[in-house]
């Protein structure tokens, strides 16, 4: 990955980061208090991933991160990106079973429970991916950095 496209990922992270707590709060103003934990999981996984790239960005990936502890975070976020897209599936199954209607009041309203529940997949299968990236760049760091001992 390029230095220039690793800053615009860090960035768009970042600003994902800011806007999933921002919904959070407002979302915890309105009272819809499933859709704040949706929206905290969020910034959450979009802060690891902010953190992440970050260290990759400042060239203290192979300091700061083993190999094990890249394939941890890799699997990790497979792992809830599992588990949320079960959610996200079952939150789609009660807006159709019970005909949600997409004008419900903001306080009661799944849809939103549901975008808020695909947003937190999308940051677990970029840790995951993260994770891929990295543990592949760090293999052929440590293979370079033995092929010179």
């Amino acid at each position: 990955m390029s230095r220039t496209s690793s800053l615009i990922s860090l960035v768009v992270n970042g600003v994902g980061t800011m806007l999933c707590l921002s919904a959070a709060i407002t979302f915890s103003v309105f009272g819809n208090y499933p859709a704040v934990f949706w929206c905290m999981l969020a910034c959450t996984l979009a802060a690891c991933n902010t953190f992440v790239r970050g260290v990759h960005f400042a060239n203290k990936l192979e300091l700061w991160y083993s190999l094990k502890a890249i394939a941890s975070i890799r699997d990790f976020g497979m792992c809830v990106f599992i588990i949320v897209t079960g959610f996200f599936l079952y939150v789609l199954f009660e807006i159709f079973y019970f005909h949600e209607s997409i004008h419900a009041p903001i306080n009661q309203s799944k849809i939103i429970v549901a975008v808020w529940c695909f947003i937190s997949a999308k940051y677990a299968f970029t840790l995951f991916w993260v994770g891929k990236e990295y543990l592949g760049f760090l293999s052929e760091t440590r293979l370079i950095l033995q092929d010179d001992d």
